[in-house]
């Protein structure tokens, strides 16, 4: 069981937020961004992987001569980083998301989906 907060709207559909790690953030990064419409950070994430891109690049075209290449690892660096804080961070962005768009929260709920989160909001009146 998972908990989840769950954000109401005036005229939209219920929203379940799941509390803790974001998995679909941590391994879809900027397209998990795209779909729950964090618009300015998926663009500021695809940025950033064409730097990373880049880094990983020169990586191989400087100091091939062995040893450890700082910009490979530098690169590892950005491609572990670009993973871990949507998974860390990204539910928390998406409440402050929603709150932006008029949603306000109606309760904290223990359930097994986001679904039967908000089907427990619902018949909780909240």
């Amino acid at each position: 069981m998972s908990k989840f907060n769950v954000y109401k709207h005036a005229t939209k559909s219920p929203v379940a937020v799941k509390i803790g790690f974001s998995w679909p953030g941590f391994f879809f990064t900027w397209v998990w961004m795209f779909i729950k419409q964090l618009w300015g950070m998926a663009i500021a994430w695809i940025a950033m992987w064409i730097v990373m891109n880049i880094l990983f690049s020169a990586a191989g075209y400087v100091g091939s001569q062995g040893g450890t290449n700082p910009l490979a690892i530098g690169g590892l660096g950005l491609w572990l980083a670009l993973h871990l804080i949507p998974g860390f961070k990204g539910n928390k962005w998406r409440e402050a998301n929603l709150a932006n768009r008029g949603y306000s929260q109606s309760g904290t709920f223990e359930a097994e989906s986001a679904e039967a989160a908000i089907s427990q909001a619902a018949s909780s009146g909240t």
